[in-house]
């Protein structure tokens, strides 16, 4: 299933328009709705082919929309085998997920206007992998868990901008 999420992000066009100056995604209504149609694996890879043509700030929208959707499908079937979509997921988070992050973190502005950029996303797009009628305690418990990770960020902002700067990362 994997290899078959990644084909399909390859064919993806990551086509991009003018937006709102409120909004990071750039990415076309159309492939938007194509993405809102595909497993979880294949946001990731659509953030990753924008983080590597430079589009970082909407590769974090599209990286936590592509974990919340990918939490959310794993917490909605727990009878899924651990080799399989976890340990893709696993993988995805430990390596996109890193870069993303550090990225992200550059900017606490960003990063609380990213996730709040992919909750709405979530919240105005249907999911048919994993239908958000049938799971809605999963749901919920999932995104709950990304405004957690929102709210820490804004209650340790000035925290995570000096452990950046004692780590020699950059703060934007």
């Amino acid at each position: 299933m994997a290899a078959a999420s990644l084909a399909l992000t390859l064919a993806l066009p990551c086509a991009t328009s003018l937006a709102a100056s409120s909004s990071m995604i750039t990415t076309t209504p159309a492939v938007q709705a194509q993405l809102a149609t595909t497993h979880p694996s294949t946001l990731y890879m659509h953030a990753q082919k924008l983080f590597e043509q430079g589009h970082k700030d909407e590769a974090t929208v599209w990286f936590y929309i592509g974990q919340l959707r990918f939490r959310y499908h794993l917490l909605a079937h727990p009878e899924l085998p651990a080799d399989g979509e976890p340990a893709v997921m696993d993988a995805l988070n430990a390596t996109l997920g890193q870069q993303i992050n550090e990225w992200a973190g550059g900017s606490t502005r960003d990063w609380v206007a990213a996730i709040d950029q992919a909750l709405a996303w979530d919240d105005s797009h249907d999911n048919p992998l994993t239908p958000k009628d049938q799971y809605a305690p999963q749901l919920a418990e999932i995104r709950t868990g990304l405004q957690g990770l929102r709210q820490h960020i804004l209650d340790n902002a000035d925290t995570i901008r000096a452990e950046r700067t004692a780590n020699g990362l950059d703060n934007r």
